[in-house]
C-alpha cells in the first residue's frame, strides 16, 4: 500500500475514532449504506491527492448515526478501507487539479453527489 495513501486512512480513522480493521470484512452494507459509504470512501481518497479538502467528520457523524452503522465497527472499518483502497487505486493516474475539481463539484458546499461531505482546509 502507498505509505500516503495508508496515513490519509489512518488519519480519517484517528480523526474519527475508528478501530483497526479486521483482515476479513464481513459487513455488508444495504443499498442505503452503501451509498454513503462511497461517499465518504471517494472523499478519502481524493483528499489524498487534493490536500486542499479533507472529510467533514461531523457530517459523517451524522450520516453513521442515520444510516445505521459504525465506522467503529472493526468489520465495517474494513469495509471502508477496502472501498478507499480501490478508489485510490482508480483516481491514482489522474490529475491534482482534476481530483480537486471533482471533489468541489461532487461533494463541496453545492456538491452534486453529498453536498458539505469534503470541507476545504486550504
Amino acid at each position: 500500500m502507498d505509505t500516503s495513501i495508508g496515513r490519509r486512512i489512518a488519519g480519517a480513522a484517528l480523526a474519527l475514532g475508528l478501530l483497526s480493521g479486521a483482515a476479513f470484512a464481513q459487513f455488508s452494507p444495504n443499498e442505503r449504506q452503501s451509498n454513503a459509504i462511497e461517499n465518504i470512501a471517494q472523499v478519502i481518497a481524493g483528499a489524498n491527492k487534493c490536500d486542499d479538502y479533507a472529510l467533514n467528520e461531523r457530517l459523517v457523524a451524522a450520516v453513521q448515526r442515520f444510516g445505521g452503522f459504525s465506522l467503529t465497527d472493526a468489520e465495517t472499518y474494513a469495509y471502508v478501507e477496502g472501498r478507499v483502497l480501490f478508489h485510490a487505486k482508480r483516481i491514482k493516474d489522474r490529475t491534482r487539479d482534476d481530483i480537486c475539481g471533482a471533489i468541489e463539484r461532487l461533494y463541496g458546499v453545492n456538491g452534486t453527489a453529498a453536498p458539505n461531505l469534503a470541507v476545504r482546509v486550504k
